[in-house]
């Protein structure tokens, strides 16, 4: 996923995460000062209907730019 408010949209959606008590994986960021967007990668144990749930709930939060489901 993509977000534009750099670390402070990292913290949206890991509270997001947190609020939801999504069984996460693994999380990465890379926030680069300078940069418009931020980009996340977040693996979580979620079923096909879970992880459409999940994209729709990410993409409510304000600072989510995109979603890719891989």
């Amino acid at each position: 996923m993509q977000t534009h408010d750099g670390f402070d949209g990292v913290v949206r959606i890991a509270t997001l995460l947190r609020q939801r008590a999504y069984q996460v994986k693994n999380l990465t960021a890379d926030v680069r000062d300078g940069l418009d967007r931020t980009t996340l990668t977040c693996v979580l144990a979620v079923t096909s209907d879970e992880a459409a749930l999940f994209e729709r709930r990410l993409l409510r939060v304000p600072s989510v730019i995109s979603v890719e489901r891989r």
